[in-house]
């Protein structure tokens, strides 16, 4: 059975027993059901039993036995929130960080604003952690220079290859091409005719 000491804020919570927790005598069917409608967040721990990030619903303590935590591989907290936005901030991947005490929102570079509440922490973490990252497909010479060292390219025909050191950019056969050593530390040149339609991964610059 849950108990409030397990509990804790950013928790997510799963009903077990729909029909007992809804029929409880107390005349609260309706409320219930509407806690029930979307995700059960926890937003702080009372007295009482625990609040909920939406519209101020409540779990009383005696009602926490119709619920468990819900299994996650990963359980962020609201701490590891502010974490993650906070080093984006220092990084430089983002333009600005506000916190309050149950939101986190963030400025983009291009003035676009995103606010992550205590029920968005696994989203929140996921979109800050995807502002480090960027995508592009090669489509002319000049895209070519953008690659950098442990960038992740997957040619045309599916092949991936792996730039672990990047030596020079070059004209090889009359062509503008990269030459890189692989994940064997072999060198290997590519031309322009083999890159145009890769699609390349990696992590963005602070300057980006």
């Amino acid at each position: 059975m849950l108990k409030i000491e397990d509990v804790k804020a950013g928790d997510k919570l799963e009903c077990i027993d729909r029909d007992g927790y809804v029929n409880q005598d107390n005349g609260y069917g309706r409320i219930r059901k509407q806690i029930l409608k979307g995700p059960i967040v926890v937003f702080e721990i009372t007295k009482n039993g625990v609040s909920l990030t939406r519209s101020g619903l409540q779990i009383p303590l005696d009602s926490l036995k119709y619920f468990k935590k819900k299994e996650q591989s990963q359980q962020y907290t609201f701490d590891d929130l502010i974490d993650v936005a906070t080093k984006a901030f220092k990084d430089r991947a983002i333009f600005s960080v506000g916190i309050t005490i149950c939101a986190v929102s963030i400025k983009l570079h291009d003035k676009s604003e995103e606010v992550f509440t205590i029920a968005d922490i696994d989203e929140g973490i996921e979109f800050i952690q995807s502002l480090y990252k960027e995508t592009f497909v090669i489509e002319c010479e000049e895209d070519i220079k953008r690659i950098k060292v442990d960038s992740t390219i997957t040619l045309a025909n599916g092949n991936i290859i792996k730039v672990k050191e990047l030596c020079r950019y070059g004209v090889e056969y009359s062509n503008l091409s990269i030459v890189y050593r692989d994940e064997n530390y072999h060198v290997i040149i590519h031309t322009i005719l083999e890159l145009k339609g890769a699609t390349v991964e990696q992590e963005r610059g602070r300057d980006d």
